[in-house]
Parts: C-alpha cells; structure tokens; sequence
C-alpha cells in the first residue's frame, strides 16, 4: 500500500506529465502549420518560375496552372490549393496560410503583395495573394523593317538592340531572384524539420538533394549566363549562385550539426549583389 508522500509523489509526476502533453500538443500542431506553410511558399516560387518561364517562351501567360508542363508532380497535384488569375501584364498567385512569417507587422497590412520578384516565404496568416510582374514579349519591339528608318543617326536596329539587351537583362534578373527564393525556400523547410541547416556539400550532393530537398530542380542552382554550372560557390561570383552557411560564431560551417545560418546570393546583371539570408 502506498503511504502519503508516495501517493503525492505520483499526483505530482501525474500533473507534471499532463502539462508537459499539454505543451507539446500545441508545440506539435504549429510544427505542422509551419511545415505546410513552408510547403506552400516552395509551390509559389516554383509556380511563379514555370508562369514567368511560359510567358517568356509563348510571348503570353498561361490561362489556368495545368497548362504548365514542367511543373514537379507533387506540386501538380497541389495546384487546387492555390488560385491563379492571370491579366494582360502581371499575375496572380493566391494561397491561405497557417501562420504568420512577417518580420514587420507594420509592413503586412494588406493581404496582397506586387512586384516582379516577391518572397512568398514572408506573409500574414489567412488567404495572402501575390501579384507579380511580367513583361509583354509581343509587340512592344516591333519596329519599321525599313533600314533607313532614322533620327540623328539613331537607328531603329541599335533602339531594337539596346532595348532587347535590356529585357534580357531583366528577365534574367528576374529568374536570379526566383531562383534564391526558391533555394532559401527548401533550405528553411530544411531547418524546420531537422533544426539544422546542411552545408555546402550536401546541397552541392545531387544525390543529397533528391532524398532531403525534393522539388528543387537542379536548374534552380545554375545562373541564366551559365546553365551548365549547377555547383553552388562558397562566395558570391559573377554566373554563378553562392551558398554560404555559417555556425553560431559566424564561421564557415562543415559539419551538419553546427549550421546555425546562412546567406544565398547571385550576382546581377549590373554587378550588385542580390541576396536571401535564414531567418
């Protein structure tokens, strides 16, 4: 028979344990908010990708998101959870969200958000809409065919010229900074399951890669000047993506365990820099 002090002993541990479940239900369920959260910020970047892609290669936008062929199949058979409009010179991306990732309340007070490059991995809770831009490959560079067609010397072949360099450069602009929130993407639903981020040479691994980041398509590691390169550096470098994880004392970190953070950076058309870092 248990005596007094045993008998309290076990209400203690009783009441100790039930706590500690209540605690971990709740700590359990954010887990998978985040988790799905994260998931759903991958499926935009690689959504917005293939849109921006499309409309690149057929000089319009897709009409519904099934028309997108290169999409992974898992993203496929997720595309009801999200809502796609698309108009005459921008998109629209629309997904409901578990939790909240803005840094800034103050900066989130609308639910929408525009530009040609936006970070889906950033957004207030509840049903957030992302507007991003394109540009109209069509008609907006037809010019005279006729070689004598000039204005002080200028010529419509250096205005056709000068003006295509300039999209060029813009798309593939665009594309870099797609293609670091794609990458920053995977490496934060990375953190979220293993509570480390990996180094340099697993991501570098394609074998890694197809067991621990599913979804990112090697292309999203090479740079548009230079597609046959999809080895990330370990500093930023012109055409060429760079990934470079730190541990807690802001040193270069080798060993999985000690990756506390990170910075991805590409290199843009006009030298600067561009770059995501972990949250």
């Amino acid at each position: 028979m248990l005596s007094s002090q045993q008998k309290l002993l076990v209400l203690v541990l009783a009441i100790a344990s039930a706590i500690a479940i209540g605690l971990q239900v709740p700590t359990l369920s954010l887990q998978k908010s985040k988790a799905s959260d994260e998931q759903k910020s991958q499926d935009i970047s690689s959504l917005s990708y293939e849109i921006k892609s499309y409309n690149s290669n057929e000089g319009e936008l897709p009409t519904r998101l099934t028309e997108l062929q290169k999409l992974d199949d898992e993203v496929k058979n997720r595309l009801d959870d999200y809502r796609y409009e698309p108009s005459e010179d921008s998109f629209k991306l629309c997904a409901t969200f578990k939790t909240d990732t803005a840094p800034d309340k103050s900066e989130l007070k609308s639910s929408s958000y525009s530009s040609s490059y936006i970070d889906s991995s950033r957004h207030k809770k509840g049903n957030v809409c992302f507007t991003y831009e394109v540009y109209s490959y069509g008609s907006r560079f037809d010019y005279p065919s006729s070689s004598n067609y000039q204005y002080d010397n200028y010529s419509s072949s250096d205005s056709v010229s000068s003006n295509s360099t300039s999209v060029q450069y813009k798309s593939n602009d665009n594309e870099r900074q797609t293609d670091i929130n794609i990458l920053r993407s995977h490496l934060e639903a990375y953190y979220a399951q293993y509570g480390n981020y990996p180094t340099l040479v697993q991501v570098n691994n394609e074998t890694w890669r197809a067991t621990n980041m599913k979804g990112l398509d090697a292309e999203s590691l090479s740079d548009p000047e230079n597609q046959t390169n999809q080895i990330l550096a370990d500093r930023p470098i012109a055409k060429r993506y760079s990934y470079a994880p730190k541990t807690k004392g802001n040193v270069r970190c080798v060993v999985e365990t000690e990756c506390n953070s990170y910075v991805v950076t590409a290199t843009l058309s006009d030298g600067d820099e561009y770059s995501q870092s972990s949250y």
